[in-house]
């Protein structure tokens, strides 16, 4: 199931072969294998949690599901239970972070999906995670896995690297399409769900955003990644999400909630950050400052709750 960026769960069947077939390569280039306790939380509708499952069940591994919302009782949990891989989407392990206070050093796999790690996260991952992989890919329910990449190896942290094995990506007008044996049947051979990105001439893939998160404001486009990159890069911000609303002049205006790193952080601090980084056209006329975002059922922000 997948609840895509509409926040309306939709249902995508799947074939044995579509998730089998790259369970392989999950454990080669993600450091799993049947010798691992992988740690969950949150439901298996979220096929990130699901395909996790599977696979690790295919390996011959263990599994311990949470049912905790708190990261105090999830730390307990990892230790009790000798936890050596985990996947978390990057709101939880930001969660999880803030709580924990020592290294954990017999986790091996770290891997996260569902939305892009950020900078100072990767760094935390890192420092209290020091024997394992940090491993973040990129994919979609309809697609499969797309790319991946391994921060123990690459510091291209904007990035959601290389495609992965098994999988030929191109971009038409600015979209990414993909062609692989991970595709859902009703999907083959080849699709796209319709997220913008750009290739480097290393083929690394770069997310831009989703086509029809574009905001047109004054019939100018206007992509809500490039905001939110210059917000995120204010040593001040944690987490930034920029999106449109409705303006009965301009069509839509920009609009911007913040989660800061400090309590210092003010609406003024931040407008006044965006007049100096940002062109006048992409200044958000209206900011938010929040101490958290919420979530959905799979853990990736709930875009509908901004509105």
């Amino acid at each position: 199931m997948s609840s895509g960026t509409t926040g309306h769960n939709k249902i995508i069947w799947r074939d044995h072969s579509s998730w089998s077939s790259a369970f392989k390569y999950q454990s080669e280039v993600f450091n799993i294998s049947s010798s691992d306790v992988l740690f969950i939380v949150g439901s298996l509708s979220y096929t990130g949690n699901l395909n996790s499952t599977i696979h690790m069940l295919n390996e011959g591994g263990s599994i311990v599901f949470s049912k905790s919302i708190y990261p105090g009782i999830w730390i307990k949990e990892i230790q009790q239970n000798n936890v050596t891989s985990i996947f978390m989407v990057p709101a939880r392990y930001r969660i999880l972070l803030k709580e924990l206070k020592n290294d954990l050093e017999g986790v091996n796999s770290i891997l996260s999906a569902g939305d892009k790690l950020d900078c100072e996260t990767v760094y935390l991952l890192k420092k209290r995670f020091p024997n394992a992989s940090i491993c973040e890919y990129y994919g979609a329910s309809e697609l499969g896995h797309i790319s991946y990449i391994n921060f123990r190896e690459s510091n291209i942290t904007d990035s959601v690297g290389k495609a992965f094995p098994q999988v030929k990506l191109w971009l038409k007008d600015g979209i990414i399409w993909v062609e692989s044996p991970y595709i859902a049947p009703d999907f083959k051979p080849r699709s796209s769900v319709y997220d913008l990105g750009k290739i480097d001439e290393e083929g690394n893939l770069y997310i831009l955003g989703r086509k029809n998160n574009t905001i047109n404001k004054g019939g100018v486009k206007i992509l809500p990644y490039n905001i939110e990159k210059v917000l995120d890069s204010n040593p001040d911000v944690l987490k930034s999400v920029v999106y449109g609303v409705k303006d009965p002049i301009k069509g839509e205006e920009i609009c911007a909630v913040v989660v800061p790193k400090t309590d210092i952080v003010t609406v003024e601090s931040i407008k006044n950050y965006c007049r100096n980084n940002l062109e006048s056209y992409m200044q958000p006329k209206k900011i938010k400052i929040v101490k958290d975002l919420k979530l959905n059922s799979s853990g990736k922000i709930d875009r509908k709750a901004l509105l």
